[in-house]
């Protein structure tokens, strides 16, 4: 399976001193023998926070992004994106509509930790968290 990942998620792992679920969702990941990817987009969303300013937590992403497969947006996913954000017009960020398209396209689950902003679109599939608990 191909399992979309929020910004969010690397984010909320990279604040917190204690363990989240994304090592849990690695390892499952790796196990599994699932593919975690991550928009080029979304890359930069990660990047861009005030906290990257610091060189232990840049290196801390980079450990991150190392665990995922980083793919560029191309013309299919910028279209499914497009096409998503006149359907419904609502009021999330660009890069949720990518995050979005990208899962529709690559027939994928997005993991999100917002499911708020995601649950508008019909034919989006989300990746449930609690399983990794039970695993």
């Amino acid at each position: 399976m191909k399992i979309i990942i929020d910004t969010n998620i690397l984010i909320d792992f990279s604040r917190r001193k204690k363990e989240t679920f994304w090592s849990e969702l690695v390892t499952l990941a790796k196990k599994d023998g699932h593919e975690l990817i991550l928009p080029s987009a979304a890359v930069f969303e990660f990047l861009a926070g005030n906290e990257m300013n610091n060189p232990s937590n840049r290196e801390k992403a980079e450990n991150l992004l190392s665990d995922v497969i980083i793919i560029d947006l191309d013309k299919k996913i910028a279209q499914k994106a497009a096409d998503l954000f006149r359907e419904y017009q609502a009021e999330i960020g660009v890069i949720d509509y990518f995050l979005a398209a990208t899962a529709m396209v690559f027939d994928g689950e997005l993991a999100t930790l917002n499911t708020k902003h995601f649950k508008i679109f019909k034919n989006l599939r989300l990746f449930n968290l609690k399983t990794i608990s039970n695993t």
